[in-house]
């Protein structure tokens, strides 16, 4: 009789008490296209967040956690508009000062990019725009036009 209850008390024996992840929380948009380039010179296309601006080396930036980007937009070449989501954990904060679209044109993955998009004000079309990040949400409405044959200056 003392095993049993011994056997009913331990079911879990020594494991440590897990505590969930936080929720996802991020920003999510629309990115929407002009005069998109030929497609082999489309590797990858990214929405990209960073926390710092501007930006240092996008290597340390990553190594470092500081920042954050989209899966793929390369996969729907060609359309009008796409759909997309960044989520922000692990960072912790509470604004990304700078969101852009970035194309990888050729092989090498840290050295060929080019910015074709940036995240603008919605109140001033002039004025690169910050997103503010809620914890625990995912921050919608965060579109961002790209036109190929007219590029933001390069950093």
């Amino acid at each position: 009789m003392l095993v049993l209850l011994f056997l009913n008390g331990c079911d879990k024996g020594l494991e440590p008490n897990k505590i969930p992840p936080p929720p996802p929380y991020g920003f999510k948009g629309v990115v929407y296209f002009q005069n998109w380039p030929p497609s082999d010179s489309v590797k990858e296309l990214r929405v990209v967040a960073f926390q710092n601006y501007p930006p240092g080396n996008i290597a340390t930036e990553y190594i470092a956690r500081r920042l954050r980007f989209s899966d793929d937009l390369k996969t729907l070449y060609g359309n009008n508009s796409i759909p997309y989501i960044v989520i922000l954990n692990p960072m912790n904060v509470d604004s990304i000062p700078y969101v852009a679209i970035g194309q990888r044109f050729g092989d090498n993955l840290l050295q060929d990019w080019k910015l074709v998009g940036v995240y603008f004000s919605p109140d001033d079309s002039t004025r690169k725009g910050t997103v503010k990040a809620l914890q625990d949400s995912i921050v919608r409405g965060i579109n961002i036009f790209v036109d190929f044959h007219n590029l933001p200056p390069q950093p």
